[in-house]
């Protein structure tokens, strides 16, 4: 980038031709873009793996300009370019012929294959002492056989030295952290692709094997695999040849399930593997493509191989692909008569007229039935269920809220958030079966909960999916609790996720892989749950009777077996009309609670004389009367308050309910001097929790999908400039009480101080007021009169500071607002109620 600006900035300086600087900056130009040209071919040769540049030099002697030597230079430059173009090209079609000569090298990009032969080469150096085979190497080569160890690798690869000694190979429990550095690092050494033949012994270049042992290798290791499960086309679509399907972008997703689900005798077919599907994008290269079209044309397995989203690739990329596909078909010396070959294309990319849609147009068939979302949905049901044996079931939760089976990847859903959906998929990943397929017998070692049945969280944030970044952060997180020990997967899917999501979940539930941009690949392995947590949104639930009918896109999670969080009044209105609810087992610990159960069983007494009454852990079994009573409370400028709501607004009041029990005020022993204390104290309670609790944004999540300013779905339903604030603080102690903002007007109601007029309700009784009064406190205090002494000492009181001097910082102004902010923010945390701090 410098020599592009000093270039920019020279022919900024010439000027014009008469100047005489002119002639020494252009041949300065000239000379640099020849440079630049052979840099660019240089490093595509290496990232192409052309061993002949692995420590390819280059230096030229110049001279002055129009000297013999400059245009000698020039001359062998330009003669250089042309020699590196033409080698480019020819090494190209030496990978081509090399995969054609081992298909298994079709399932690996060229930095995966460096990756392969690194390691490789790294056992070859070693073997004679024990090495360790990295978990990254072992989940490639489960693409050619799924059940890989490192007894299969060590055996693969001693039958590939001929008999030479048995290689001792462990496998390193961990993920490597090295693996992406190795892959980026293989960038720089290529000297890799040497053809040799199947004779040749293994050769090591600088820690790497050559890749036509890599291919037998991996022909040795997929002979332990099973057979692999032939396919059936639809009918219209013509084996043989490739099979160009022409459908609107949103019937893409279903009617490709839909080829994979098909069976002439009506049953359905497994979930298509990874080597079967092919999803472009704009950052495909040709390279990924013409590997595809040989994996697919060169199969001998009665596969069929589907290539997705071709619009999505450029001009060139697709303009040469095409071309090469149609050699490969049109090549006498394959054996090209049964390959199944589909390839999708969008309508509206096909109007755009694709490279791949106008070169493949003869080949262009009707596309097959689409099958409905219900068919879909069935269809993954079916795929995913997951066996649980009898002595299992208690251990399955999970099993008992959809259909009755037990699945291994599950959506885990809502209509808006703070549903419950973590909380659900926390709870029940505690009680799912061991890891191994029999139960731990009574003579083996008990391993603890966290070892036994870890889990792990990831998320998805942002508008587009970030597969880098899932897969680096799985991984690191697969560090601590081991990659083959069974484990609930929690991904976290933002509501504001679109695009790429579809592709994302499609590979990670259908194809069970993940594979970022480096080649490193993540698998979803057959003893993993999976758990996504989602939050629906309208363009989720787009439904349609004919789906060649539809006008807008049905997202996958949309096919996946689900379970719906419903909102706390939609479980109450369940529980009111329908007599055969469940209650889900993280609702029901949570009413079950001592949090939930001491809020409750005061609210119940709120109208009733509570002096002499004291919480003693009692349960009310009925969850319909304790869920109607909360919600008869809290959250009053919401109708439909979510689960996190209410458990922020029943913690918090239990909180200060369990002081208020502890205060000597509250205690029956102060019923003669205090009447009716403890009652007051409770209305501020429930009033203080219904202020601190309450959210003060009104989200709605429909601006989401409704093309607007993302902004627009947050409207403040409060301000706190504009809120009246009187509180009852327990100070450090939790036995006295510090009031801030209360005036009791003389009929015992609730003033508000900034309007003297404003009546806010009966707080206390007249008795009360009266022996507040006797006792000397000023229920007529304006607190917005305040020093700052006495803010100061309010603050001290209810944090715990004994001397504010000592803290106290002169330039700092302590005002009444930053005063009530400063407590309602230490009151919140004490209850564990999340706080966002916005401004200077």
């Amino acid at each position: 980038s410098d020599l592009l600006e000093l270039q920019s900035q020279l022919i900024l300086m010439s000027g014009r031709r008469e100047d005489s600087r002119y002639d020494s900056v252009e041949a300065f130009v000239t000379l640099f873009e020849q440079v630049q040209s052979l840099s660019e071919y240089f490093v595509a040769l290496c990232r192409e793996g052309n061993f002949n540049y692995f420590q390819w030099k280059a230096s030229f002697e110049m001279g002055p300009v129009e000297s013999i030597t400059y245009n000698k230079t020039l001359h062998v430059i330009k003669e250089r370019i042309t020699s590196m173009q033409q080698e480019l090209e020819s090494w190209k079609k030496e990978k081509v012929n090399l995969r054609s000569q081992y298909y298994l090298l079709t399932y690996y990009t060229t930095s995966q294959l460096l990756f392969i032969s690194y390691e490789l080469g790294k056992i070859l150096e070693h073997r004679s002492r024990t090495i360790q085979v990295d978990d990254s190497i072992l989940m490639l080569l489960e693409a050619v056989n799924s059940r890989v160890s490192s007894d299969d690798v060590a055996d693969a690869l001693s039958t590939v030295l001929s008999g030479e000694t048995k290689l001792r190979v462990q496998r390193e429990e961990p993920l490597s952290s090295r693996s992406r550095s190795i892959v980026s690092a293989g960038s720089r050494k290529m000297g890799l692709f040497r053809r040799t033949d199947r004779s040749t012994k293994v050769t090591v270049l600088n820690g790497y094997i050559n890749i036509s042992s890599v291919g037998e290798f991996l022909e040795h290791l997929s002979r332990s695999t099973t057979l692999i499960a032939q396919r059936e086309l639809p009918p219209g679509l013509v084996a043989g040849q490739p099979n160009l399907i022409v459908v609107p972008e949103p019937n893409i997703l279903p009617t490709l399930i839909g080829l994979y689900m098909y069976k002439c005798d009506g049953s359905n077919q497994s979930m298509p593997s990874p080597q079967e599907v092919f999803w472009c994008s704009t950052e495909t290269t040709a390279e990924e493509v013409i590997t595809f079209w040989q994996r697919a044309i060169f199969d001998v397995y009665g596969r069929v191989f589907s290539f997705v989203a071709a619009g999505s690739l450029s001009f060139e990329i697709g303009r040469q692909s095409s071309i090469e596909l149609l050699r490969l078909c049109s090549d006498s010396i394959h054996d090209v008569g049964k390959f199944r070959l589909v390839i999708f294309c969008s309508k509206q990319d096909g109007r755009r007229r694709s490279p791949i849609a106008s070169y493949l147009n003869e080949y262009r068939r009707s596309p097959p039935s689409c099958p409905s979302e219900a068919e879909i949905q069935l269809y993954l049901k079916s795929q995913l269920v997951k066996e649980v044996h009898t002595s299992q079931q208690r251990s399955a939760p999970l099993s008992t809220l959809v259909d009755g089976e037990n699945y291994s990847v599950l959506l885990v859903s809502s209509g808006k958030s703070g549903a419950g959906k973590s909380t659900l998929i926390g709870a029940t990943a505690r009680q799912l079966p061991c890891g191994s397929k029999h139960r731990a017998t009574a003579s083996s070692k008990s391993c603890s909960e966290e070892q036994c049945r870890p889990c792990i969280v990831t998320s998805l944030h942002g508008k587009c999916v970030k597969v880098d970044t899932f897969v680096s952060d799985i991984r690191e997180i697969c560090q601590a609790v081991g990659l083959r020990k069974l484990k609930t997967v929690h991904v976290d899917v933002s509501p504001f996720v679109r695009q790429g999501l579809d592709r994302f979940l499609f590979s990670l539930v259908l194809l069970r892989q993940v594979v970022d941009s480096s080649g490193i690949v993540w698998r979803r392995r057959e003893t993993e749950y999976y758990r996504i947590e989602w939050c629906e949104t309208p363009s989720t639930n787009t439904v349609s009777v004919d789906c060649r009918e539809k006008s807008e896109r049905t997202s996958f999670t949309s096919y996946l077996p689900c379970i719906r969080c419903g909102s706390p009044r939609q479980l109450l209105e369940d529980l009111l009309h329908r007599v055969d609810t469940t209650i889900p087992i993280h609702i029901a610990s949570f009413l079950d609670s001592d949090i939930y159960q001491r809020a409750f069983h005061y609210l119940r007494r709120r109208n009733t004389d509570i002096g002499s009454y004291q919480y003693a852990e009692e349960r009310e079994k009925n969850h319909t009367l304790s869920l109607q009573t909360v919600l008869g409370h809290c959250a009053a400028n919401t109708d439909d308050p979510s689960w996190a709501d209410v458990k922020h607004y029943v913690g918090f009041l239990s909180y200060q309910l369990q002081s208020m029990d502890n205060s000597n005020f509250c205690v029956p022993e102060s019923l003669e001097c205090l009447p009716g204390f403890k009652n007051f104290v409770l209305e501020f309670m429930i009033r203080m929790s219904r202020d601190f609790t309450e959210p003060s944004l009104n989200m709605r999540q429909k601006a989401v999908v409704t093309g607007g300013c993302e902004l627009d779905q947050y409207q403040l339903c409060r301000t706190w400039e504009k809120s009246n604030h009187p509180y009852l603080f327990f100070n450090k102690d939790r036995t006295t009480f510090s009031f801030v903002g209360i005036v009791i007007g003389e009929n015992g109601h609730l003033i508000d101080p900034a309007d003297r007029n404003r009546d806010l309700g009966q707080i206390m009784t007249l008795p009360l007021r009266d022996a507040l009064l006797r006792q000397k406190c000023n229920l007529q205090e304006d607190y917005r009169q305040w020093n700052r002494e006495k803010r100061l000492s309010i603050l001290g009181s209810v944090m715990g500071v004994t001397d504010c001097s000592t803290c106290d910082d002169p330039s700092f102004q302590v005002t009444n607002d930053n005063m009530m902010k400063m407590l309602a923010i230490e009151t919140r945390f004490q209850c564990g109620i999340p706080v966002i701090l916005l401004g200077e």
